[in-house]
């Protein structure tokens, strides 16, 4: 009889540990708008959008 192989990976991390998805609604003109502003940031819109919402929250 053979055995499984262990899966190899990052463990999961426990429910209340891990990332959640919020989404956003934004037309192409203000899309675009994050695209720039992200890249002027250096950054991807995604940690640009991060760090613009965490600020507005403070």
């Amino acid at each position: 009889m053979t055995q499984k192989k262990k899966k190899m990976g990052r463990p999961k991390l426990p429910k209340d540990e891990g990332k959640k998805v919020f989404s956003v609604r934004l037309s192409k003109h203000e899309r675009d708008k994050v695209k720039e502003a992200a890249g002027k940031a250096g950054e991807s819109p995604s940690k640009w959008a991060r760090k613009a919402l965490l600020s507005a929250a403070d």
